[in-house]
């Protein structure tokens, strides 16, 4: 429990921690699940990277070696594989980008100039909201449809737009 927390506020908490109603009873709680949160986050975004980096494996091993009969690769089977190699990519970049996302300070003097529970709630509903969004590409999956693969891509900017406000609220305030 914070000390600088009103008397209502601590007691209102102790019976919801007793009673195991509320999870993110305390403020030390509520970082602990923010951190939980990322790092399943991160671990997704890996191995749909890892799959991903499998569809573009498995793409390559199909562009036949040039011969001198056929000196140039069909380039749809080209761009195929460098469309894999992209999403495989930008998904490593945002699970590094979750990976390192900052956690909020436990300094006491400036958790009184801040409203600290009400930033942890909003961290912990975005981090929901990138684990949701995470969900959603994972859902996309086939590779095969046009329209996944543009579902695909607009969930990992929406994902990265998160990340992007994320970041903007733990900003250092001038």
């Amino acid at each position: 429990m914070e000390r600088h927390e009103g008397l209502l506020v601590i007691v209102g908490k102790f019976f919801s921690e007793a009673n195991d109603v509320n999870p993110y009873a305390s403020a030390a709680t509520m970082r602990a699940l923010d951190q939980a949160i990322r790092n399943t986050l991160c671990g997704d975004l890996a191995r749909l990277a890892a799959v991903w980096r499998g569809y573009y494996q498995a793409a390559s091993a199909e562009i036949p070696a040039p011969s001198r009969e056929n000196p140039f690769v069909d380039r749809a089977l080209l761009d195929r594989a460098k469309g894999f190699k992209a999403i495989a990519d930008h998904l490593s970049q945002l699970a590094s980008q979750a990976a390192s996302l900052e956690a909020p300070t436990n300094d006491r003097v400036y958790n009184r100039i801040r409203k600290n529970d009400v930033l942890l709630e909003t961290l912990i509903e975005l981090d929901r909201s990138l684990a949701l969004t995470a969900r959603q590409i994972e859902e996309h999956g086939t590779f095969n449809d046009p329209q996944g693969l543009a579902g695909i891509r607009r969930d990992m900017d929406q994902l990265e737009a998160l990340i992007r406000e994320r970041r903007r609220l733990l900003a250092p305030i001038p």
